[in-house]
């Protein structure tokens, strides 16, 4: 299986970039490959001393394709239950979330996995959990700020309520009232 590996990597070296005709030259043209259709077109008619056209010839050898550079095949792995099954190396979804990549990055770790899509997956481990204790760090910051202004406002209200309690309901304006014009008749 190396021999094969290595004999596509070695073909891969070697071929060229296929370009769309006049690629380089048109600047709206993308630079993936269409092929050519004019009748004068050069690289149709592969003439010398211009672009070359895919062909059957320049693929890998059937054994190879689909397999990392390293040989290994390329098996996406969602949940643990898939990273068992794996043998020899396994990519990480890139839809995963920041605690189940860590929680597969550590179980790959002690199953003795490549992952593929990580140079380093020990440096992978510390960079996600520094962010996630920055993530809380910043949320308990907002959550005590989120307190403090309700507190504030409780205090506010209490304060109003404090106040209201000090105005006097129509009764007791009444009986007040009363009070002071009996005073005032009693000192006459």
């Amino acid at each position: 299986m190396e021999e094969v590996v290595q004999l596509r990597n070695e073909r891969k070296a070697k071929k060229p970039r296929f370009r769309r005709s006049d690629v380089l030259r048109v600047p709206r043209l993308e630079m993936k490959w269409h092929k050519p259709k004019g009748g004068d077109n050069k690289i149709r008619r592969k003439l010398r001393g211009h672009p070359r056209q895919p062909r059957i010839g320049w693929g890998s050898p059937r054994d190879a394709r689909g397999l990392s550079p390293e040989g290994f095949e390329q098996t996406v792995v969602h949940t643990e239950e898939e990273l068992k099954e794996v043998k020899g190396a396994c990519i990480i979804a890139r839809t995963l979330g920041a605690r189940k990549r860590i929680l597969l990055l550590k179980k790959a770790q002690e199953m003795k996995l490549k992952v593929l899509n990580f140079q380093d997956a020990g440096k992978e481990i510390k960079n996600i959990e520094e962010n996630l204790k920055a993530r809380k760090e910043q949320e308990k910051a907002r959550l005590s700020k989120k307190e403090k202004i309700k507190q504030e406002a409780l205090k506010k209200a209490q304060a109003k309520e404090k106040e209201k309690k000090k105005e006097e309901t129509p009764e007791e304006k009444e009986k007040r009232e009363a009070e002071e014009k009996r005073k005032v008749l009693e000192q006459k």
